[in-house]
This record gives structure tokens, C-alpha cells and sequence, in this order.
């Protein structure tokens, strides 16, 4: 049985009054057994009581001052070791990273300040999580409407989404483990859609050819992250595919078979 400080100094405080207690019964009736007058006898029992009243107070208000001293040095040190871990947390890559640890460290603290800071920031982490679930599937709601070439307002509202998206990460300092496409073309046979990557192997030798739905898709693949992918659109698109956009290669064709010529989404 493992005992606290606080719990050891409760215990300890219980049997300083249960003796005092005991000694004080004992020496009242000694006093009422003693030949001493009725009013000898009161006034000695007040004085005891006096006595025993004045240093039992004494003894609680030191108990309460000390442990109160103590519980705000622990508070502080909970609270320093927070920070210092924490700091380990935020710069930990990706946002499932974060939750891992974070739910770790929620884990194995005490309670208190320590504990309740880490539960916080479960809640902070889990809300933000939320909201780029919630972005994630407006734009892959869009794509999937994408059959041929995307519409103006679907480019811009896509652009808005993934730029929103990449805001929060940043603010979680997070970054996505997953590959971004940039899709340039759709046809309708595999023949035109490998007539467009040829032509864009003379710029970007990453080109390859994706069958999602009834279109081949031509993308240039193989971007770590969202910033790569978006340097090179803004290469292609004013002068050669304006109608190009970005998409992340994990949700928008999370499991590609490849079929030689081109990769299948299933």
C-alpha cells in the first residue's frame, strides 16, 4: 500500500488528536477523583481544555498552511513539466502524432494541473482535428463532382478549402504524411490520356496516367507535400493547363492498382 505525503500527514494529525483526546479524558477524571473543591476542579478542566483546544489549532492551521505550500510547489512543478513536454508534443510531425502522445502523457500524469492541462489540449487537438475531417471531406465531395475539366467556381472553392486546411496545420505546427497530385487532364481513352503525359514528360518526367471513374486522369505524382505540389502547379497552369488543381493522393485514390499503363482507383 503506497502512502502520500498528504495522506501521511491526515493519518498523522488523526492520532495526534486521538491521543490528545485520550490524555485529556484521563486527566479529567483524575482531576474529579482528586480532593480538590468543585470550583478547583472546574477551573483545572478549563484550563486543560484551554490548553488542548489552543494546541490542537495550532497543529491543523501548521498541517493546512504546509500542505498548502506543498500542493503549490507540486502544482508548479506539474505545470513546468508541462511545459517542457509539450513543447515536445507541438513539434512532433503529424496531427495523429500529436493525439498519440498527447493521450500518453494524459496517461501517466498525476492529478492535478498537469493532468487537467494535457486534457485541454486533447480537446484543443481533437477540435482542430474535426474541423480538417470536415475540410477534407467538402473537398473530396468537389473532386468527385470533377468529370471532365473542373468549373471556375470549383478550382476556387477547392483552392479555398485546401488553403483553410493548411492554415489550421500550420497553427498545430502539423504536417500531412501523404503524397498531393496535380491533375492536368481528363480523357476519355487511354490513349489520349497517355498522349498528354508524353507531352508532359518533356516537363515534368513524374507524369502518369490514373483511371478514376470512367476518365483517365493525367497527374505529375510523387509531391512529399502540399507546397511542392503547388509550385509546380503554378508552373504548368498559366501556361499550359489553366484548368490543373491539386488533390491529396491518400484521399482522393487511397489504394492505386497498378494496371502497367496506367494506375486503377478502386
Amino acid at each position: 500500500m503506497n502512502i502520500n505525503s498528504a495522506s501521511l500527514s491526515i493519518i498523522t494529525g488523526i492520532i495526534f488528536i486521538s491521543i490528545t483526546f485520550i490524555c485529556i479524558v484521563i486527566i479529567c477524571i483524575f482531576i474529579y477523583r482528586s480532593k480538590l473543591t468543585a470550583d478547583e476542579k472546574t477551573n483545572k478542566v478549563i484550563e486543560l481544555m484551554k490548553w488542548a483546544v489552543g494546541s490542537i489549532a495550532i497543529v491543523i492551521c501548521s498541517s493546512i498552511i504546509s500542505d498548502s505550500f506543498k500542493e503549490r510547489q507540486a502544482d508548479k512543478d506539474q505545470m513546468t513539466a508541462f511545459n517542457t513536454y509539450i513543447t515536445y508534443v507541438t513539434d512532433s510531425g503529424t496531427l495523429a502524432k500529436k493525439w498519440e502522445l498527447a493521450e500518453f502523457f494524459y496517461a501517466v500524469s498525476p492529478e492535478g494541473e498537469m493532468k487537467k492541462a494535457w486534457s485541454n489540449y486533447k480537446e484543443y487537438l481533437a477540435t482542430q482535428r474535426d474541423d480538417i475531417k470536415k475540410l477534407e471531406t467538402r473537398e473530396n465531395t468537389i473532386t468527385s463532382q470533377i468529370t471532365a475539366k473542373p468549373t471556375d467556381l470549383q478550382l476556387v472553392q477547392l483552392k479555398s478549402i485546401q488553403n483553410e486546411k493548411e492554415k489550421l496545420l500550420q497553427n498545430l505546427n502539423a504536417v500531412e504524411k501523404s503524397d498531393y497530385l496535380v491533375v492536368f487532364s481528363a480523357d476519355k481513352t487511354l490513349e489520349q490520356a497517355l498522349f498528354e503525359a508524353k507531352k508532359m514528360k518533356n516537363l515534368n518526367k513524374s507524369a502518369v496516367v490514373y483511371k478514376k471513374g470512367n476518365m483517365f486522369r493525367t497527374v505529375l505524382a510523387g509531391f512529399k507535400n502540399k507546397q511542392e505540389a503547388e509550385k509546380s502547379l503554378n508552373e504548368i497552369t498559366p501556361k499550359y493547363y489553366p484548368q490543373a488543381y491539386l488533390v491529396k493522393a491518400s484521399t482522393w485514390c487511397p489504394v492505386p492498382r497498378d494496371m502497367r499503363d496506367y494506375l486503377l482507383c478502386q
